[in-house]
């Protein structure tokens, strides 16, 4: 989990600072999901599922949806 977080803290970072620009879904998607993975056990595994334009992050001991991204042309 600490892999993920640290991955999109530095993301929404680089959005927030307009480094990147990425679709408004997309930032708020990454605010939902580094608040959800920063109230879990870092150490705990995630498992990622994409299913054509989604990707969810669900917390592997539990089956809770942590995040999820829907991907567009424009995102």
């Amino acid at each position: 989990m600490q892999h993920f977080l640290k991955l999109y803290q530095m993301r929404l970072s680089m959005a927030e600072r307009g480094v990147t620009s990425p679709h408004p879904d997309i930032v708020t998607a990454m605010r939902q999901l580094t608040t959800s993975l920063s109230a879990q056990d870092p150490d705990a595994k995630v498992r990622l599922e994409i299913h054509g334009s989604r990707t969810r992050f669900i917390a592997t001991a539990t089956g809770e949806l942590l995040g999820e991204f829907h991907h567009t042309d424009d995102a």
